[in-house]
């Protein structure tokens, strides 16, 4: 009698690995269509009223190795209607079209910026602009106003829109990696263990930067330095009279300026802050002021020598 097959086991289930200290983010619709149109005009009329900066620098050249400024040339040529057609610098050596300098002069600044919110060392799926501080999903962030500002449209104004929006986005990534190049030498301070050697027992600078720049612990605490720093940059009096508008009906200028002082001091104060600072090598474990009132050259001066002394460690360097 022939045996009976066997059966396949099943297959597990298979696990799926999450990555450590990041919340799955959700695309869902959390607010409404109509809020969404709202928030997107209040974003084209942020870009629209600083679209162009004419103190823009125009291309380097030989004579003007840091290139001049647009709003310093001087019209040069006109068509038949008095439309200026071209700019000339002072002394000839630069000349540009007015498609260029009006091209020179779009602001990618004027781009309104959204920053990942992070609690604790998780990211969550929300931002806050940059600029008025409201808080929005990731759904609107990518769906909405990055599909908007990154279509190039019909018109001119949406076309150089959408370069303001790539430009953007680069020159963004472009501080983010400057900002954790200036913090990998006071990191090494904290974590001499991460130095990498050549054969000669002299440090790798490269391998070691590197070693830093991958480390996850660091990563994680710029992200989270770069939240505070943006939450910071909001906190301006702008922004305090526009709640003080909603709140109070009116604006009170010096009522304004001492509740802007508050907020960045209890902001400064924050013990979270501190203490990221300090795992990135800023500042003293045993500082207790706020953040932004230590003394001129505290780093090379103060906390250098102190885990210099403590841990023997890797020469630093403040960029």
């Amino acid at each position: 009698m022939p045996s009976k097959p066997r059966k396949k086991p099943a297959k597990k289930a298979s696990k799926t690995t999450k990555k450590r200290g990041v919340v799955k983010p959700t695309t869902s619709r959390r607010t409404s269509p109509e809020l969404n149109k709202g928030r997107l005009r209040e974003d084209i009329a942020y870009y629209e009223d600083n679209a162009k900066d004419y103190s823009r620098r125009t291309k380097p050249t030989i004579k003007h190795p840091k290139g001049l400024p647009l709003d310093s040339l001087l019209p040069n040529k006109f068509d038949d209607k008095g439309n200026v057609t071209e700019y000339i610098s002072y002394d000839g050596d630069i000349k540009l079209t007015d498609a260029d300098y009006e091209r020179r002069a779009i602001n990618p600044n004027a781009v309104p910026t959204y920053i990942p919110i992070r609690k604790g060392n998780k990211i969550t799926s929300y931002y806050r602009q940059g600029a008025r501080g409201q808080v929005v999903t990731r759904y609107y962030r990518d769906k909405i106003f990055g599909k908007t500002f990154r279509t190039t449209g019909d018109t001119q104004e949406e076309i150089d829109r959408s370069i303001a929006y790539e430009q953007s986005n680069l020159l963004n990534k472009h501080r983010r990696q400057s900002r954790r190049y200036s913090l990998v030498d006071s990191y090494l301070l904290v974590h001499p263990e991460l130095e990498v050697k050549k054969r000669n027992g002299e440090r790798d600078k490269n391998k070691t930067r590197v070693a830093v720049l991958n480390d996850d612990n660091f990563i994680q605490l710029v992200e989270r330095l770069q939240s505070y720093n943006y939450e910071l940059y909001g906190l301006n009096i702008q922004n305090v009279e526009l709640m003080d508008a909603a709140l109070y009906g009116s604006i009170n200028i010096g009522r304004s300026e001492q509740e802007l002082k508050a907020l960045r001091m209890e902001l400064n104060e924050s013990k979270d802050y501190q203490n990221i600072l300090v795992e990135l090598g800023r500042r003293l474990p045993s500082d207790t002021f706020p953040v932004d009132t230590s003394p001129v050259r505290y780093i090379p001066d103060h906390v250098k020598p102190y885990y210099e002394s403590k841990n023997n460690s890797v020469e630093f360097s403040e960029e």
